[in-house]
């Protein structure tokens, strides 16, 4: 289970992001403690104001508790790790929210705690907490026989598979074109040896290398930026001493703006075709996962309040076998007061188990549902974008990934290639000093 922890302010934007229910299938509040209100909007609030009378900048702790893509954890699964972290933080008795979240076909939750501690009024220190997150990740994964990711067995294809925020946004909208363009990327790299060799091995795969702002980066077809060295997970100066000096390359907004009537040329192209018939196809499935979700939520409430009604019944149920008046002064002087709430007890957990194994089991339904119908359409995105059906990319004339400059970008790459020379001009060490002639007479000081 991955896990990803970082410290938070602004309470309204926090519980906005949280309770979305545009992006999300369905958002349920699992927990409140420690709160004086029952709303999560309004428990955030009650922290930012405590925060008010502390010198604390940054007063919630959010964590986001995610299984491997094929599991599919039950909630029991989520509260034992939201346990374990909580323990692992130093967060015990601090107040918490439990939120669930299901999008994709998948379930994953988050965990808001307050840093201010109710009893001292000071703000919870937070040390190590990332080092700490990866130990108890890599233990939840071991616990549960999951197989560890490959950034949890080497931090080397961490830094290559980890999305910056600009790519999970993208990733989140469905475009699979940045799992893809990463790949190819470094597929270009193993394979060249100079800047010539991965220029063309870029172009094999509708790539363009450009000069970037902090130096080389890759444009891919959908105009997205990616710099090399974080794509194939090298330091700059490694980049720079197989490729050079990127002065000579096109801009990246040069790059971007050809690739975008690149695009709109390709649109009279059969793909294009294609394209637009999958588009309807995706508008068909949109629909779909539309009503699918509209008709789970609503059997979820109508579970819900069954339940609620259930529980008021049985709730008076219980309530009805303690007596009242003499007989139940009599009761408690016999014991049978003690007893017969020991078994109320016992029957409202009993009760709560129920409920919660009943609406586990709708859930679980639910997800194979959604999940089943996330397939087919992840098969029509593909195809969307510009995908065979047999996987095989549509393949693009190198001689139209051709950018061409513009004359100031060339100005510009001439005066830096001429800086260049002249700095290591400047670094080329002095001849050494003529020997002198022992014979000549040396001016000796009077």
């Amino acid at each position: 289970m991955i896990l990803k922890g970082n410290t938070r302010s602004n309470a309204s934007g926090l519980a906005k992001h949280l309770e979305n229910t545009r992006d999300n299938d369905h958002v349920t509040v699992h927990e409140l403690r420690g709160f004086a209100s029952e709303d999560f909007s309004e428990s955030l609030l009650e922290v930012e104001a405590m925060a008010k009378g502390t010198r604390c900048q940054k007063e919630f702790y959010s964590l986001s508790f995610n299984p491997p893509m094929n599991v599919s954890a039950d909630r029991e699964v989520f509260l034992d790790a939201i346990a374990q972290s909580e323990k692992k933080l130093g967060f015990e008795n601090l107040p918490r929210a439990i939120i669930f979240h299901e999008k994709y076909g998948r379930q994953h939750a988050h965990v808001v705690w307050s840093r201010i501690d109710p009893e001292t009024g000071l703000a919870r220190d937070i040390k190590h907490d990332r080092l700490k997150l990866q130990s108890l990740s890599i233990d939840l994964y071991l616990q549960h026989g999951w197989e560890l990711p490959a950034g949890l067995k080497d931090k080397a294809q961490a830094k290559k598979e980890n999305f910056n925020l600009a790519e999970a946004r993208r990733a989140d909208e469905g475009r699979s074109d940045t799992v893809s363009s990463r790949e190819r990327i470094v597929e270009a790299w193993e394979k060249s040896e100079d800047k010539k060799s991965f220029e063309a091995a870029l172009a094999e795969n509708n790539l363009v290398l450009a000069n970037g702002k902090r130096g080389f980066v890759v444009v891919d077809l959908q105009g997205d930026i990616n710099a090399v060295p974080r794509s194939v997970g090298e330091r700059k100066r490694v980049v720079e001493a197989r490729l050079g000096s990127p002065a000579s390359l096109p801009s990246a907004e040069e790059a971007k703006a050809h690739m975008k009537d690149l695009r709109a040329r390709l649109k009279d192209q059969v793909v294009e075709a294609q394209r637009v018939k999958q588009d309807q196809a995706l508008e068909a499935l949109s629909f779909e996962k539309q009503q699918m979700v509209d008709r789970q939520r609503t059997e979820r409430e109508k579970l819900l309040k069954a339940q609620e009604k259930r529980q008021a019944i049985e709730s008076r149920a219980r309530a009805d076998r303690l007596r009242g008046g003499l007989v139940g002064i009599w009761d408690r002087l016999t014991g049978r007061y003690q007893r017969t709430k020991r078994e109320n007890l016992a029957d409202k957990e009993a009760c709560n188990a129920r409920d919660t194994k009943e609406l586990q089991k709708l859930v679980s339904t639910q997800i194979t549902e959604r999940q089943e119908l996330q397939l087919r359409i992840e098969k029509a995105e593909k195809i969307s974008a510009g995908e065979q059906e047999d996987g095989q990319a549509v393949k693009i004339d190198p001689a139209d990934l051709k950018v061409r400059q513009t004359a100031d970008a060339k100005a510009q790459a001439v005066k830096k290639a001429r800086q260049e020379k002249l700095e290591r001009e400047r670094k080329v060490e002095p001849p050494p000093p003529p020997e002198l002639d022992p014979n000549k007479p040396k001016n000796r000081p009077r």
